[in-house]
């Protein structure tokens, strides 16, 4: 299980960046999580604000009838970046080439 911090730890690393520090902050809302990032984003609050709240809730599959009915198959975290930073890059310079994939 990896929290949404170590996502973004993993997320850095596929894109070839060091991870950002994070700095927890127990005291905001996320209210006024939304408005903070509307400071200092393009991103609308309204926008925000339902992302936020969704980042509070734990979140595990317990269930993988989901997945058959669309027939998903679940890949580990590496792999699915790789192949999604592989796909964002087509037709453009990866910053790992190492991580594209063969058209």
């Amino acid at each position: 299980m990896l929290s949404y911090g170590d996502m973004l730890d993993r997320m850095a690393d596929a894109l070839g960046r060091k991870p950002r520090p994070k700095l927890p902050v127990p005291l905001l809302s996320p209210r006024l999580s939304s408005l903070w990032i509307g400071l200092v984003t393009p991103v609308d609050a309204g926008v925000a604000r339902p992302l936020i709240e969704g980042l509070s809730t734990k979140t595990t599959v317990t269930d993988a009838s989901g997945a058959q009915l669309f027939d998903i198959a679940p890949l580990p975290i590496e792999e699915a970046l790789r192949r999604a930073v592989a796909n964002d890059t087509i037709g453009r310079e990866s910053p790992r080439p190492e991580l594209n994939l063969a058209p």
